[in-house]
């Protein structure tokens, strides 16, 4: 059981714009629910929105509130993660203050990720 979610940094003009996408494993006496959802991190920084959400079970958009709550924590963690990004060239490098493992190709930023247990 746990969540992972993987992130998107991409930039529009002098904005960045922070994505995720969240994979989420519950088990049940039926066996294991999977769900997904996705996020915007808008570039004023002050707004996250739930951009889609995709459940094998009906009952799964009930963990969406949680998981918003978890990514705007995550968000607010990381305002610096855009000045660092900058300067990242290194395959694999790990911003280690917030635990992101940030994946690299060529010097150009690919994607980052983070395991919640």
């Amino acid at each position: 059981m746990g969540s992972r979610f993987s992130y998107q940094l991409d930039r529009h003009g002098a904005d960045y714009v922070l994505s995720a996408r969240v994979r989420v494993d519950r088990r049940n006496r039926k066996g294991k629910i999977v769900g997904e959802a996705m996020f915007c991190f808008l570039p004023d920084g002050e707004r996250v929105e739930l951009v889609q959400l995709f459940t094998k079970e009906r009952h799964g958009i009930l963990l969406a509130p949680k998981l918003l709550r978890q990514f705007e924590r995550l968000v607010r963690r990381s305002e610096r993660l855009a000045v660092w990004l900058e300067a990242t060239t290194e395959q694999g490098k790990f911003y280690a203050e917030h635990g992101y493992q940030i994946i690299t190709e060529h010097g150009k930023f690919l994607y980052m990720q983070k395991s919640l247990e």
